[in-house]
């Protein structure tokens, strides 16, 4: 089945992409690119504090978009609360329901309590802030009325399956395929909390596993860094480097700036599992997600720009819709399908991310079963590392210049997002036909009609000839220089 633009809906085999957005612009991107529902919050009861969030108005205004383009809206009230949490929050419910929220996305049974009670007529999503993590927890969610489940992070694919088995038919799984990994079980981390007075279970996370840590041997040695994949300490002592076997865990780290506050790095039969995580990125992998009952996609992203969010959906509805064409394909046809998503996947690396990894999906992270373990069902050790241990700082290979915002007299109206000059060669982001087509800036002008040879005002009304019929809400970019 199709919408009106041609791209496929989500059925029973077709699995729904699910967008973040953290404003009203990164909701139209994640409209205007294919998502088909956006999960957003508003300014409380959310795990995202940082991002914009929306007003009692701006969440009217973005159901009502979200529904007007036949599009899903599922609203975050995902915190861990507190008592002092409750007063305002039947009228917060009540209000939901009266704009016709999709879905509401809960962790706390407190909260979803009260959303059975003030706003009976949405459907609850278990936030993947409850750890659902087996077949048992699934079961108890949904013998209590939940709708769908969003899966913890660090199940693998049998896992997902025996999970699927389970459940009825009516309950549906959601897992994220794309973002930002959290080195905290599931999300639940106290390090923003203890480093930065800021709780990231309610909504407020400095993302302190992101800052530079120097780590030291625990019993006041010399300054180390330390190798989380090779499981050894490389001695920094006089600007040599000496890598030593780590038989014990007595070592300690601290974050770089913090002079003297030191916090001991322990280990358990499953290892040891340091801060700095890659992203996730499962595009290649469709198949075998929709193969263990995965019915919902999710990307993550709520604190992050209008272009990541444009630019990951782009790319994993154009493969979710290859996928779903691709059934009693000939061998040759499935080499070109091969060949297109090999050319998605290599979209990611255009917008921001760490380094990429397939999360937990196919194996657990390094952490063979124990010696002596009764565990009837050996863990497979994943040879994958998980920590992105150069370094905490996103990179990717192209720069958001310009959002189209319409047209007039033949040019194409944008407005300037970051520093472009006549002569550069810009690239499209584009749902459409458009996609990735590339143009020289020969022909700029200002409002008033002036040339401009070099775009550096932010935000500044821009007009220029591309040659290519671009719609609003498609986006240029550049390579790197």
């Amino acid at each position: 089945m199709k919408n009106p633009k041609g791209t496929l809906q989500h059925t029973d085999l077709i699995p729904e992409l699910l967008a973040p957005a953290g404003d009203f612009e990164c909701l139209q991107a994640a409209l205007h690119f294919g998502a088909d529902a956006v999960y957003f919050a508003g300014k409380q009861f959310s795990l995202r504090a940082g991002a914009g969030n929306f007003t009692p108005d701006g969440l009217k205004k973005a159901v009502a978009l979200c529904h007007s383009k036949g599009k899903k809206s599922y609203v975050a009230c995902n915190i861990f609360a507190h008592n002092r949490d409750f007063a305002e929050l039947p009228d917060y419910l009540k209000f939901l329901q009266s704009i016709s929220v999709d879905a509401l996305i809960i962790s706390d049974p407190g909260v979803f309590v009260l959303a059975k009670k003030f706003a009976p007529n949405i459907p609850i999503h278990l936030s993947t802030q409850a750890n659902t993590t087996n077949r048992y927890s699934a079961a108890f969610w949904a013998e209590q009325g939940i709708k769908r489940i969003v899966l913890s992070r660090e199940l693998t694919l049998p896992e997902i399956r025996e999970i699927r088995d389970a459940l009825p038919p009516s309950v549906e799984l959601e897992a994220f395929v794309h973002g930002a990994m959290c080195v905290a079980y599931s999300g639940r981390c106290l390090l923003s909390a203890v480093l930065a007075g800021r709780s990231g279970n309610r909504g407020e996370c400095a993302q302190s596993c992101r800052w530079e840590y120097e780590s030291c041997q625990g019993d006041g040695g010399i300054l180390t860094t330390f190798d989380s994949c090779q499981k050894t300490c490389v001695s920094v002592e006089g600007g040599q480097g000496t890598s030593v076997p780590l038989t014990t865990w007595q070592y300690e780290i601290r974050e770089k700036s913090r002079k003297g506050e030191y916090m001991a790095v322990e280990g358990d039969a499953r290892g040891s599992y340091i801060l700095n995580s890659k992203d996730m990125n499962l595009l290649m992998h469709f198949d075998k997600l929709c193969a263990a009952g995965i019915t919902c996609f999710k990307i993550e992203g709520r604190s992050k720009g209008a272009y990541y969010v444009a630019n990951t959906v782009n790319a994993y509805r154009r493969a979710i819709d290859l996928f779903s064409r691709s059934e009693n394909k000939s061998s040759e046809e499935l080499g070109i399908r091969s060949e297109e998503l090999r050319m998605l996947d290599a979209e990611l690396f255009k917008s921001a991310h760490r380094k990429y990894f397939t999360g937990f999906y196919f194996n657990e992270p390094n952490c063979p079963t124990p010696t002596g373990s009764s565990n009837p069902e050996p863990r497979i050790p994943n040879p994958e590392p998980t920590i992105n241990s150069e370094s905490s700082v996103p990179i990717q290979n192209r720069q958001f210049v310009a959002l189209v915002t319409g047209e007039k007299d033949g040019l194409i109206e944008i407005e300037q997002r970051n520093r472009f000059r006549a002569g550069d060669a810009l690239e499209v982001l584009s749902p459409d036909e458009n996609f990735n087509k590339t143009f020289l800036v020969d022909a700029l002008f200002d409002a008033d009609g002036n040339p401009v040879a070099d775009a550096k005002l932010v935000q500044q009304k821009l007009f220029l000839k591309t040659g290519l019929k671009l719609k609003r809400g498609d986006m240029l970019r550049i390579a790197n220089r």
